[in-house]
């Protein structure tokens, strides 16, 4: 039996889905729109309180930020418009790439400005590939988010790949892009939503 996940955003505030095993959302970790930017999430110092910008989603909260020490090679955030996929995904980026430096335990300052860059989506480890139209292309999105994937990490010790509207990857992006997330990079995680 796989892993169970919750749905968040949905009508019901815990619906369970299925899990996806090893590439997991959260909860298999199977989890969590458009808001602003990556918005609604405040710069904070503590990395407890910035999960705070992510209201109505305690369920999501506490399994996404549970993965960060250890985490999968990738996560799948689910949710109608609106649900915080998008202001979670900034969090969780800036959280591994905390989590990714030691030097961020004895320097909070350095903590805060991984986080600020993740949030503004200008950390060097992180990519955030936006489809350019109406799908996610082979030929236009698929291939970028591929050449970033065999990228080696600039600043700490892990890439993070976050994928915007995921759910529209053609079929021919789908087929180049099975192997690179089944078997990524030995220090990479992606969340797509």
């Amino acid at each position: 039996m796989s892993p169970k996940g919750t749905l968040f955003g949905s009508d019901t505030p815990e619906t369970e889905i299925e899990g996806k095993g090893d590439v997991g959302g959260v909860a298999g970790k199977d989890c969590v729109d458009e808001v602003a930017g990556w918005g609604g999430v405040s710069e904070v110092d503590d990395g407890a309180d910035v999960w705070m910008g992510i209201p109505g989603q305690p369920d999501a909260v506490r399994q996404l930020s549970s993965a960060i020490p250890d985490p999968v090679h990738a996560y799948l955030l689910l949710g109608p418009r609106g649900s915080g996929k998008r202001a979670a995904s900034a969090v969780f980026a800036g959280e591994l790439l905390v989590a990714a430096d030691p030097r961020t335990l004895n320097d909070p300052a350095r903590a805060r400005r991984h986080r600020r860059l993740a949030q503004q989506e200008q950390h060097p480890d992180l990519f955030v590939l936006q489809p350019t139209g109406n799908q996610l292309r082979r030929e236009d999105d698929a291939s970028r988010l591929i050449a970033e994937m065999h990228r080696t990490p600039v600043e700490v010790n892990r890439k993070v790949i976050v994928v915007d509207r995921f759910h529209t990857a053609t079929p021919a992006a789908v087929a180049c892009l099975l192997k690179p997330i089944e078997e990524p990079q030995s220090r990479q995680c992606g969340c797509y939503f």
